[in-house]
């Protein structure tokens, strides 16, 4: 029996865009930190860096059972980064 190679799925450069603004994220938790070095303020960070860090795993994990291959997925996938990167 002969088995067939998968095709080879290639990154999309919105996706790239996606993983890029997911890491400039964090960048601005930072200068929220910075401004006000305080518990409250330092336990906030925390709270907004897990929520974070949890949409992450769950639209990496969508993108890939769903690629973003229609404009429809790739308007809520560009809904989902402006969201996300939205300073606190």
């Amino acid at each position: 029996m002969e088995r067939r190679a998968a095709p080879e799925l290639r990154v999309s450069t919105l996706e790239l865009f996606f993983d890029l603004v997911f890491a400039f994220t964090p960048t601005q938790i930072t200068v929220l930190l910075a401004h006000d070095l305080s518990f409250a303020t330092t336990g906030r960070v925390v709270l907004i860096f897990v929520v974070l860090f949890w949409m992450y795993g769950a639209y990496a994990y969508l993108t890939s059972q769903v690629p973003p291959d229609r404009p429809s997925r790739r308007l809520l996938l560009t809904v989902g980064m402006g969201a996300s990167s939205r300073r606190a």
